[in-house]
């Protein structure tokens, strides 16, 4: 039953919709983060502007699967991909959530400068996406229960577990017809 999944998911991730799918996603999540940004003044602290840029990279990734779909290194490829800007924002919003619920009245646990490398300045490249305005302290939004750093960890959990899906899915085989026969 579960290798018939495994074999599912894997045709599944051999389609364009697929990649489509998690492009609209990362899209649609990239929007949000403006939506709140622009139109309801809560400006990103350097935690939201890392949590934006491994969203960016479902983009990337969705973008890469759409084009390239066919190829199953790439498939295997891009898995590992969704699976590693997962973890990073996973660490990325485990650090928000300890710094936006930090009762300190000395604050300090926000740092003031994205973590991007020098060879990727996001930042100076891209500021009105990039650029980290606020501080981390708690906004007044809550959806259900939960703030805007909960919600982020529930995405980057439900990613990882996308990701680490597709990857394992890549490695299962489909046995030939031949082999199937001799064991009739």
């Amino acid at each position: 039953m579960v290798k018939h999944l495994a074999l599912l998911l894997q045709r599944f991730s051999s389609l364009r919709l697929c990649w489509i799918l998690l492009l609209i996603v990362g899209l649609l999540l990239e929007f949000c983060g403006l939506y709140f940004q622009y139109s309801l003044g809560y400006p990103p602290c350097v935690y939201c502007v890392e949590e934006r840029a491994f969203i960016a990279c479902f983009v990337i990734i969705g973008l890469a699967g759409m084009l390239l779909a066919g190829f199953e290194t790439v498939r295997l490829l891009l898995g590992l991909l969704l699976t590693a800007s997962s973890v990073l924002g996973l660490r990325s919003v485990i650090a928000h959530l300890a710094a936006s619920h930090n009762s300190s009245p000395f604050g300090g646990s926000c740092r003031l400068v994205p973590d991007f490398h020098a060879y990727l300045p996001l930042d100076e490249w891209l500021p009105w996406l990039f650029m980290p305005r606020g501080s981390c302290d708690p906004l007044p939004w809550s959806l259900l229960g939960l703030d805007m750093p909960s919600w982020i960890l529930i995405i980057f959990l439900c990613s990882l577990t996308a990701g680490i899906l597709l990857t394992l899915a890549q490695l299962v085989r489909e046995p030939h017809e031949d082999f199937l026969r001799l064991y009739k």
